[in-house]
């Protein structure tokens, strides 16, 4: 799910792509200041950008997998810098 940069950071990190929701004209308009908060839906810098925003992934666990205590871990590649995210989190399949 790409999630483009807001107007602000162009300056920053260049132009970013084209939203895909419609976003406000007081989003869009922010070229040399961040928005104000709450006014982007589907643009941003970071944390607290897109307050409702979720991301949500599936996991398919094999069918032959057998219970018991496991550890899944996950990789995040930032689409619009050199970031790259790894976690990890425990779970118990019963």
């Amino acid at each position: 799910m790409p999630i483009p940069g807001g107007p602000w950071g162009f300056a920053m990190h260049g132009a970013s792509f084209k939203p895909r929701c419609q976003e406000s004209a007081v989003c869009t308009g922010a070229v040399n200041k961040k928005a104000p908060f709450m006014t982007c839906q589907c643009s941003g810098e970071g944390v607290g950008d897109i307050p409702t925003l979720e991301i949500v992934d599936k996991v398919h666990i094999p069918a032959g997998l057998k219970p018991g205590e496991w550890v899944v871990s996950w990789r995040w590649d930032c689409e619009e810098s050199t970031q790259v995210w790894n976690s990890c989190a425990d779970i118990t399949i019963a």
